[in-house]
């Protein structure tokens, strides 16, 4: 039991670490394209303990959290309609 509870901190250690690097990766990156900057993944690995993310992978991750931002914007202001309503 001692041990399953010490896996279990340790993966939630490790996931949270994942979730920063990745939200740090994707900011970082956001700066350096508006700014014409390169952004290397290599580079920014050594600093964040060892986590690569690709280019590809931080612009698909970029885009639909943007996506996902400007959908919850529409429900909000009520411009959210519903594709699979039936009329009536």
């Amino acid at each position: 039991e001692k041990d399953r509870k010490q896996l279990d901190a340790d993966q939630q250690k490790r996931l949270d670490a994942h979730t920063q690097a990745l939200a740090e990766a994707k900011l970082l990156r956001r700066y350096a394209a508006q700014n014409n900057e390169i952004y290397d993944p290599e580079a920014e690995a050594k600093e964040n303990g060892g986590l690569v993310f690709s280019i590809d992978r931080l612009d698909t991750s970029i885009t639909r959290d943007h996506r996902l931002k400007m959908a919850s914007r529409a429900e909000i202001d009520g411009n959210l309609w519903l594709p699979f309503a039936k009329a009536a």
